[in-house]
């Protein structure tokens, strides 16, 4: 007769109680990593031998923040309602060349509770190979080369805007693609990428009504800071090397700059990348923010 497996105490639960997905509800509303783990962990312990001890999670994690963070109750409280919401959130991460929106934007999906993230440049090299580069050269290119592809305007500087903003325009057919998936199969995604250019995504408002959109411009406004980014990054990583992104380094700085006039022109947050954990506490700010303000209209 084939032996069965003991239970384990975790099967009680019925389904599995991860309680990395505890930390982070905690993480998301202020409590320092330390802590979160090892609230989670004592939660744990708790409930894992109950047969119903999901249900008890709330209460005891209500419990932990009347005593130790009673100002922080609310926002967990709105928080857990904000991640039930029907309507998928899709958060849109924009920010020039070297300012780290891949790192925030896995940082924030992670935090978020999101298992989807995306990628611009992903959708350019789909773009880019279904469509002939004769016939739409900017996709060829980095956005920085942008001005050595355009011909037809004089000034070098508005080449490479001109350059840049027609690229975008061909990728961001492939975001409203994700961004439709997204809402099709209602799943929150994060979008991140020098492509989501404020102004330049009018497709989103025919959409408005099934998602929730947040876009927020990631910035280093210090440019000997992020002259410093591409020298440490080429340090740390050899595929990545710096002397590329250094020789176009006007160019990068340019096209930030023109992301942060559109992001004040439209009233997109613009967050300050220096710190990572202070750039995410920031968003998650502005999301949290988002809803509130929406809950109340």
């Amino acid at each position: 007769m084939k032996k069965t497996s003991p239970r384990s105490k975790t099967e009680n639960l019925g389904q599995p109680f991860y309680g990395d997905l505890l930390a982070r509800s905690l993480l998301r509303i202020g409590v320092q990593k330390f802590e979160a783990y090892e609230v989670s962990h004592s939660i744990w312990k708790k409930v894992a031998h109950k047969k119903d001890g999901l249900n008890e999670v709330a209460g005891l994690v209500t419990e932990f923040l009347k005593e130790k963070y009673p100002h922080l109750l609310k926002r967990y409280q709105a928080w857990r309602k904000i991640l039930k919401s029907p309507k998928p959130l899709i958060l849109l991460i924009c920010g020039g060349t070297g300012i780290g929106t891949s790192t925030l934007a896995v940082r924030l999906a992670w935090l978020l509770e999101i298992n989807h993230v995306e990628g611009t440049d992903s959708v350019r090299e789909i773009v880019r190979h279904l469509l002939p580069q004769s016939v739409i050269p900017t996709l060829a290119v980095s956005t920085f080369e942008e001005g050595s592809v355009v011909s037809e305007i004089k000034s070098k500087h508005d080449r490479l805007i001109y350059g840049f903003t027609s690229q975008s325009q061909k990728v961001l057919y492939g975001v409203e693609a994700l961004v439709a998936r997204a809402i099709r199969e209602k799943k929150s995604t994060v979008i991140e990428g020098i492509h989501l250019i404020p102004g330049h995504m009018d497709f989103l408002q025919k959409y408005a009504r099934q998602a929730t959109f947040i876009p927020i411009m990631v910035d280093i406004r210090s440019k000997a800071s992020h002259h410093e980014r591409f020298m440490s990054r080429g340090a740390q990583n050899s595929k990545r090397p710096q002397t590329r992104y250094l020789k176009f380094f006007k160019e990068i700085r340019l096209i930030r700059d023109y992301l942060i006039r559109q992001a004040e022109r439209k009233s997109v947050p613009v967050v300050e990348n220096y710190d990572l954990r202070h750039a995410e506490r920031e968003i998650l700010d502005h999301i949290f923010n988002h809803y509130q303000k929406n809950k109340k209209s």
